[in-house]
């Protein structure tokens, strides 16, 4: 442990410099000297023990009562920086930077001594500490969240347990996981098998398809051949039919035709007569002097000559 030396001295220095008149210095000087002793006794106490061992109980207890006693100082020393300080601004000041003195020399003693006290319990928390970082560090592997579990309170019998079931778990759940993979690569394979069966089916399929689509089609086109040279015979034949019965038809009309010619012929000639006969008239000559009577004789022959001439194509068409 390191120890700082100090004196009075040191306070009278800082009051100085601070400014403070030297009847209030004595009584400032004389509220802190006693603490210096007190502090330099347990310091020098403080300084001879070093415990090493659990066994070292005595130092340990001595430890305790020298922290306690500086302790007490301790709030001593604050108790009368308070009182001190509400004089004046600038005594409280300098009050504090004189407690600062003596608790920053006693921080390190006390804190010394309380290690010294402690050091069993600090040993056991440190054994702790490194017993819960072996621990962690053995079910690292097994991915397990070590917070839930008090690792450095359980015997090694406990721990061994805990360590063994955790092992058996991940072990089963690894060979659950490798079972499962094993199965899934077993079915992808017998999956990428059925397509594969399923996908030559459908070729054979396909290619029996297209055989009986060649062969559909080629009896289809056979069909339509037979289909149109039956058709193209029966157009022919049709049409020679209605040929020779429009060429019956026609002999018929024709066989009438001469037949209504022969029987009107006597009429017909008959006919023609007097169509000659109404154009004769239409060209008789008629002395008329009149000029309305010569338009009236026109307007008559013009009309005895279209008589004339409707008759003779009606005749002609008997």
């Amino acid at each position: 442990m390191e120890t700082t030396e100090f004196t009075s001295v040191e306070v009278f220095d800082l009051i100085e410099r601070n400014g403070i008149q030297v009847a209030p210095n004595q009584s400032i000087v004389g509220a802190f000297l006693n603490f210096f002793s007190d502090i330099k006794r347990w310091q020098e106490q403080a300084a001879t023990l070093t415990i090493t061992s659990v066994e070292q109980k005595n130092e340990m207890k001595i430890a305790r009562q020298a922290r306690l006693a500086l302790k007490n100082i301790r709030v001593e020393v604050e108790h009368t920086r308070k009182k001190l300080k509400e004089d004046s601004l600038r005594i409280g000041q300098t009050i504090d930077a004189i407690a600062r003195i003596l608790t920053n020399e006693i921080a390190p003693i006390e804190a010394h001594l309380e290690e010294q006290e402690k050091f069993a319990e600090l040993q056991e928390k440190r054994r702790k500490a490194q017993l819960r970082t072996e621990r962690e560090l053995a079910l690292e592997p097994f991915a397990v969240e070590t917070k839930h579990y008090n690792l450095e309170e359980m015997s090694e019998e406990s721990f061994s347990s805990l360590l063994a079931s955790i092992t058996l778990a991940f072990e089963q759940k690894q060979a659950a996981l490798a079972a499962a993979e094993e199965q899934r690569v077993a079915q992808e394979k017998a999956e990428a098998e059925e397509r594969e069966a399923m996908r030559k089916e459908n070729e054979r399929l396909k290619a029996e398809a297209l055989i009986a689509e060649k062969a559909r089609a080629e009896a289809e086109q056979e069909a339509q051949k037979e289909r149109l040279a039956r058709e193209k015979v029966e157009k022919e034949k049709a049409e020679k039919e209605a040929a020779e019965r429009a060429a019956q038809k026609e002999a018929e009309k024709a066989r009438l035709k001469a037949e209504k010619a022969e029987r009107n012929r006597p009429d017909k000639a008959k006919l023609l007569a007097f169509a000659l006969e109404i154009k004769m008239l239409s060209e008789k000559s008629v002395e008329i002097q009149s000029a309305e009577m010569t338009s009236m004789l026109e307007s008559a022959r013009h009309s005895l000559q279209v008589v004339s001439k409707n008759l003779s194509k009606q005749a002609d068409e008997l």
